[in-house]
């Protein structure tokens, strides 16, 4: 018999209500709204509790087979948006700040070097603003720290004089020793101070020009109008086959031998110039020479240009002479021993074999791109060549070249260091040298060819069968034009109008000489800055004694078996880079002044 099942409102009747098995369901403690308090049916019905919590997890077994790892959660886009701002404005604030303290310079006072008048001493001393002749300055940033370049006005003089030259080279080296110890924060002031900077060894400190413009060290204003014009033709040089075409970019490195030197002669000139260029080959800079104040007059006169560079020259004030990390390098005499050095430095040139063998390759590399002497003298040659090698192969002997320098050149062997080497050494030497060459020579049979600067050398009896090396230009000797004037005065009856003795080159080539070319008699000594004031039929005459020596080196170096010189002479070393370093070391070339080998630049 089933139960009745009776359902009446809780409050009017007092019956009890039973719940079938079925429908005897209870909740859980969790969803109730406070412990121990059920939920009633109003409650349970509008409640949005049964939304917000969940059950709890029912119990489970271990899983037999590991979980897969889960991927890093992933940032979201607004933080890496915001991140890379924040770097970004960081970086930003950065920028302009260094750029604002960069441009902060002290140059109020500029502390500059100048050698001291009557003392030749240095100094450092302070002034307001820049100097108006050219020097290197140091100068301090924001943070106290100290820089040196070398300051030279926009409106200056191109290029600047041998003496101010050397005087700026010595005050590189104090000043970037004063900068050096100033930077020393290891406190070893009792270093030497004396010296640059290693060679071979950039100097940190050293601002370039146009980077100390962009910083703010030198000022980057164009000088006034007026004073640049009324200097334009003066202050640019010539740079011998510089391009002033617009559309090429400036050179980003360059390299500018001035060929203005107190030395007379030809030879160092020209060692330094092929030395030179094959530095500037190296270094992948730019080459350039300037000629506005050689005493030998145009490059272009007695050589080709050299080859172009591909690109325009730098501004003059940007060509400074130290240091020669210096994007723009200027190399003159007073500078190229400095040069050289560090160039064998920075080379790995360790012994002095290999010092020897480097400077002869960079010395070689330099004849091969620039000796190209003019057509007319180029055609020359080739012709000279020919005439005496085929002199030479109808006698069927070897020839023997022979390189004499006397005048003021003197030899390095102790026994004719006062005197000059006798003839009979040179002819002897060169007897030797091609017995060990050829089996002509023994027979007694040689062919020589000869060229000297003192004339008279050609009339010794040693020399009495040998022939010049060039006719194109001879030098010229008083006694041969006495006789020839006395020749024409022979009648003593006639009156003959005064003619000053004649001048003539006997004893060689001396400097004092050659600068008082074309200066009348009675007039002061000259020096090698006379020749900005030098006439021109002065300079057409030194050039023509620069083209006599090139003639006659080409010739000898192009002609002979053997070429015996000494090489106390800067022309006996230009033979051997002629010549090349395996005829050197065969014995073709032969040095007779001491148990010297070739060499260089003399340093």
């Amino acid at each position: 018999m089933q139960s009745k099942l009776e359902v009446g409102r809780a409050g009017r009747h007092h019956g009890m209500i039973v719940t079938p098995p079925r429908l005897n369901l209870r909740r859980g403690a969790s969803y109730q709204l406070e412990k121990g308090r059920p939920l009633s049916a109003t409650s349970s019905r509008f409640s949005f509790n049964h939304l917000l919590f969940s059950p709890p997890p029912s119990p489970s077994l271990p899983a037999l087979v590991p979980r897969p790892k889960k991927s890093p959660t992933r940032a979201r886009p607004t933080r890496v948006f915001r991140l890379v701002a924040w770097i970004a404005g960081t970086l930003f604030i950065v920028y302009v700040a260094s750029r604002v303290v960069r441009r902060h310079v002290d140059l109020n006072p500029v502390r500059m070097t100048f050698i001291a008048p009557r003392t030749e001493e240095f100094e450092m001393v302070s002034q307001n603003g820049l100097p108006d002749f050219p020097t290197p300055i140091m100068a301090k940033d924001a943070w106290g720290r100290s820089s040196w370049t070398v300051s030279i006005p926009k409106d200056h003089d191109f290029p600047l004089g041998v003496r101010e030259y050397t005087d700026i080279m010595d005050s590189c080296h104090e000043v970037a020793a004063t900068v050096r110890g100033s930077r020393d924060w290891t406190g070893k002031s009792n270093q030497q101070t004396t010296s640059m900077t290693s060679y071979g060894v950039s100097d940190p400190y050293y601002v370039d020009v146009r980077r100390a413009e962009k910083s703010g060290l030198l000022p980057t204003g164009a000088p006034d109008e007026q004073n640049q014009k009324a200097k334009r033709s003066h202050s640019r040089g010539n740079l011998v086959g510089a391009s002033e075409d617009q559309n090429l970019p400036e050179c980003e490195t360059s390299l500018t031998v001035v060929l203005e030197t107190s030395d007379a002669g030809l030879g160092s000139t020209l060692m330094m110039l092929w030395t030179a260029y094959g530095i500037a080959a190296e270094q992948g800079r730019a080459f350039f020479v300037d000629d506005s104040r050689w005493a030998y007059g145009r490059y272009t006169s007695m050589f080709e240009a050299p080859p172009t560079a591909g690109c325009r020259a730098p501004p003059r004030h940007e060509m400074v002479p130290c240091p020669t990390q210096a994007a723009h390098l200027v190399v003159s005499s007073a500078t190229a021993r400095h040069v050289l050095m560090d160039s064998l430095s920075s080379g790995g040139a360790t012994d002095a074999e290999q010092a020897r063998k480097r400077v002869f390759g960079l010395a070689r590399r330099g004849y091969e791109a620039l000796f190209r002497v003019v057509k007319e003298d180029a055609d020359y040659i080739g012709r000279r060549v020919k005439d005496l090698a085929l002199k030479a192969t109808k006698a069927g002997v070897p020839v023997a070249g022979m390189h004499i320098r006397r005048g003021d050149c003197h030899p390095l062997a102790a026994p004719y260091s006062a005197s000059y080497i006798p003839n009979e050494i040179y002819a002897e030497s060169a007897r030797s040298a091609l017995s060990a060459l050829s089996s002509a020579s023994r027979a007694g049979g040689e062919l020589f060819v000869l060229a000297s600067d003192d004339p008279t050398i050609y009339a010794a009896d040693e020399f009495s069968h040998a022939h010049h090396a060039q006719e194109r230009i001879k030098l010229a000797s008083k006694e041969a034009d006495n006789l020839e004037r006395a020749r024409k005065q022979r009648n003593p009856h006639v009156f003959h109008r005064f003619v000053d003795e004649a001048f003539g080159w006997e004893g060689g080539f001396f400097s004092a000489m050659f600068w008082n070319l074309g200066q009348p008699r009675g007039a002061a000594p000259g020096s090698f800055e006379s020749i900005r004031d030098a006439a021109e039929e002065t300079v057409k005459l030194r050039g023509y004694l620069g083209r006599a020596y090139v003639l006659d080196l080409a010739v000898l170096a192009q002609s002979g078996d053997v070429v015996v010189c000494a090489v106390g002479s800067m022309g006996c070393r230009l033979l051997g880079v002629m010549m090349g370093w395996e005829a050197v070391e065969a014995g073709r070339w032969v040095n007779i002044d001491g148990e010297h080998g070739w060499m260089g630049l003399t340093w």
